[in-house]
């Protein structure tokens, strides 16, 4: 894989991976929400579905998973400063 760039290094030392078009951020920053809710739903209310007992676990993940979906949609909308 000689002569392959998997990285770029910036001006002040920050190394990107991927960049995204203005298209690419508005798209993750409209479905990654919508993935969250997802995730969070199955885990937190899809339990009383199941014929098993509630698992604070399993509802905790689900709300952790949410958030942190959360926050990364709040990343990617705020674009690169630089």
């Amino acid at each position: 894989m000689a002569g392959m760039t998997f990285a770029s290094s910036r001006a002040l030392g920050r190394v990107t991976i991927v960049e995204l078009s203005e298209g690419q951020r508005r798209v993750i920053v409209d479905k990654v929400p919508d993935m969250a809710n997802v995730a969070a739903g199955a885990m937190v209310f899809g339990q009383f579905l199941a014929e098993r007992p509630f698992s604070i676990v399993l509802a905790a993940s689900g709300i952790a998973a949410w958030l942190v979906l959360g926050a990364y949609t709040l990343f990617i909308a705020r674009g690169r400063k630089a």
